[in-house]
């Protein structure tokens, strides 16, 4: 398109040439004409003639002019169809570069991948071919992913040992995975038992799933699931979480959940707590403190404090040690020492020092209250052989006080003294009366 453009440019400059000349010429016909127009004085015959040349150079000059616009139009257009050219020139450029970008961005990137895997390589030492790793021993164990013919083991072994089905052993020493799609990642002497499956161990030493669907144990030491489906059992040491099927266990030491039906007996918790233990419970808690239990319990919960225990449903121990609920329902004991709610007291509310609930709906405060059956009181004991109360009420609504009782600052017990002295002197009076009759 530009040699086109320079053709029609050296085209369009031979025809305004061509024109020049004409316009020349036509200044020579002008100037005859004069010399005619002054010869016509004497000559109108020459005078034609002249006149007649110089149209015909006229018409002449106008072709000429005609045909260059004509080549300055081409010569328009062949400069637009370069500059279009010029245009789509760029686009290709553009493109070009964008294309050595991204070629750049993908070396960048096969190098960083190089890195990575150079750093693994120091890392994880294997064999020539990659097909052994380099333990602690300093010996050579199996490192493969293998694939039976029939398709249905898809199992993946890096360190530790495995066998069953798509399963995983990822680091780890002395770490096993049997059952299936079951993974064990780092530890050390961990493993899985009695074809347990979809379960995980990470982390922590020692750790076990036994005969466990869908269960974990995650770091801590000596940790373990048996025949407790989607149960876990996260940090702490020697927790176990034995046939209770979704309860879990976190942090802590030597905590346990046991039960005779796993299905019957789940959905229980133990966290942060030492040697605490749950028997035959469901949907019960046990958070903190140490050395509680929970047995033939539902929906019960023991926080804090220190030797707590319920054998109950839906009963709380709040703080406090050594407090105790028997086999009850609804009952509640809140801090303080020794306290108890004995079986059948259902619904009774305990606090303070070594009181004890023996019925139902019973509410006791202070301390070595007496052990009775008015439904409120406040202790004022001594201690166990010498209980008494500083205040009752019975079941029918009577009150009782150890002591005096006032009333806007004036002791009744005085007050009643007053009016047996009174009752005295009037009696007199109507004696004295009656006898002079």
């Amino acid at each position: 398109s530009a040699e086109s453009a320079e053709a029609s440019n050296q085209s369009a400059k031979a025809y305004s040439e061509s024109a020049a000349v004409s316009a020349e010429r036509a200044e020579t016909a002008e100037s005859n004409a004069d010399s005619s127009a002054i010869a016509a004085a004497t000559s109108a015959e020459s005078a034609e003639s002249s006149n007649i040349s110089a149209k015909a150079y006229s018409d002449k000059a106008e072709e000429c002019a005609n045909s260059a616009n004509l080549s300055a139009e081409n010569a328009s257009v062949s400069a637009t169809s370069a500059g279009t050219s010029a245009g789509e020139a760029k686009e290709s450029a553009d493109n070009a570069r964008l294309s050595a970008e991204s070629a750049e961005n993908s070396a960048i990137s096969a190098e960083n991948s190089a890195e990575k895997a150079e750093a693994l390589a120091s890392i994880i030492k294997t064999d020539g071919d990659g097909s052994k790793f380099l333990d602690d021993s300093g010996s050579y164990s199996d490192v493969a992913v293998k694939i039976t013919t029939d398709g249905t083991i898809y199992s993946t072994q890096l360190g530790g040992n495995y066998s069953g089905k798509n399963n995983v052993a990822l680091g780890g020493q002395g770490s096993s995975v049997s059952g299936k799609s079951n993974a064990v990642i780092g530890g050390g002497g961990c493993g899985f038992a009695n074809d347990g499956s979809y379960g995980a161990i990470i982390g922590g030493t020692a750790g076990n799933v036994d005969g466990s669907q869908s269960a974990g144990v995650f770091v801590g030491n000596e940790n373990r699931t048996v025949s407790s489906d989607s149960a876990s059992v996260v940090g702490g040491n020697t927790n176990a979480v034995i046939c209770s099927d979704k309860s879990t266990i976190v942090g802590g030491q030597g905590n346990a959940i046991v039960s005779n039906s796993k299905t019957n007996y789940a959905n229980n918790a133990i966290v942060s707590s030492v040697n605490s233990s749950m028997n035959n419970t469901a949907l019960s808690t046990i958070l903190g403190g140490v050395n509680h239990s929970i047995q033939e319990a539902s929906q019960s919960a023991i926080i804090g404090g220190r030797d707590n225990h319920i054998s109950c449903d839906q009963c709380t121990v709040l703080g406090g040690v050594q407090n105790n609920i028997g086999t009850c329902q609804v009952a509640s004991i809140v801090g303080g020492v020794g306290n108890k709610i004995n079986d059948g007291a259902t619904g009774s509310f305990v606090s303070g020092y070594y009181n004890t609930a023996s019925r139902d709906w019973q509410t006791i405060f202070g301390l070595f209250a007496d052990v009775d059956n008015n439904i409120f009181k406040v202790g004022m004991g001594v201690n166990d052989t010498d209980r008494k109360n500083a205040f009752a009420i019975s079941a029918n609504g009577d009150g009782y006080f150890e002591g005096d009782v006032f009333t806007g600052g004036i002791s009744l017990t005085e007050r009643l003294g007053e009016i047996d002295d009174s009752i005295g002197d009037i009696s007199a009076v109507l004696a004295t009366v009656v006898g002079g009759d």
